[in-house]
């Protein structure tokens, strides 16, 4: 089944005011179904392009074929092809190692555990939480900046000083930030309070997000990093 059609009926059995048991069923199993996203097909068409002759094969004997060649492909080309398909042709990023800077090897869903065979390294996997930390002298801020993570801070006298998501500072450090440390980039509308802040005490730490592109682009415009006291309090 294409994936247009399964995301259809799943449209049309989930809109059924008062679905009957089967429909339900129907439902259920378009449901299982919609994480799964298909490679190819095969038809007859493709066996008689090749000259065979298809007068007499059944559709038992192409759902046959087409397990063989699904399970062929799985075992041989599958996991290289999807990589290198995934990261060259379409960007997608890989989780970094957090203590070599290498992209991770394995993950092992079961105990949430990535692997880096390039230095033995093993972490588990955090959620971000949307909070930052600002690193800065006299703490090396070298490995953010040799793999993008994080973005420039412009508010310090250190000229290297960066605002980093907090789950990859705690796996690259191994210890919990300090708390004054901690940010957040408040985005428009949520942002117009604390530009009215008076620049005084721990307001002064507010730094609008007006001098890098990046950050721009990911938070938006009339943006600002706060300090996460001022925001609790």
């Amino acid at each position: 089944m294409s994936r247009q059609l399964t995301e259809d009926l799943y449209q049309y059995f989930e809109q059924k005011t008062n679905p009957t048991p089967d429909e339900n069923y129907l439902l259920a199993r378009l449901t299982d179904e919609l994480p799964y996203f298909p490679i190819s097909h095969i038809c007859r068409d493709d066996l008689e392009g090749k000259g065979f002759d298809i007068s007499n094969v059944t559709d038992s004997d192409m759902s046959r074929l087409a397990d063989k060649l699904g399970n062929d492909y799985h075992e041989q080309l599958y996991s290289i092809s999807m990589e290198i398909i995934a990261e060259d042709s379409i960007g997608i990023p890989k989780y970094i190692c957090p203590k070599c800077g290498k992209k991770a090897s394995m993950y092992n869903s079961y105990d949430k555990t990535f692997l880096c065979f390039s230095c033995q390294n093993t972490w588990k996997k955090e959620e971000p939480t949307g909070r930052y930390v600002l690193v800065e002298f006299p703490e090396d801020t070298s490995f953010y900046e040799n793999n993008d993570i994080g973005y420039p801070c412009f508010n310090s006298e250190d000229n290297g000083a960066i605002y980093v998501p907090e789950h990859l500072y705690r796996q690259h450090t191994g210890k919990e930030p300090e708390a004054n440390s901690m940010f957040l980039a408040v985005q428009w509308p949520e942002s117009q309070r604390y530009f009215e802040i008076e620049p005084e005490s721990i307001a002064a730490l507010c730094e609008p997000i007006e001098a890098d592109a990046k950050s721009i682009e990911d938070f938006g415009e009339s943006s600002i990093w706060v300090p996460l006291c001022l925001i609790k309090s």
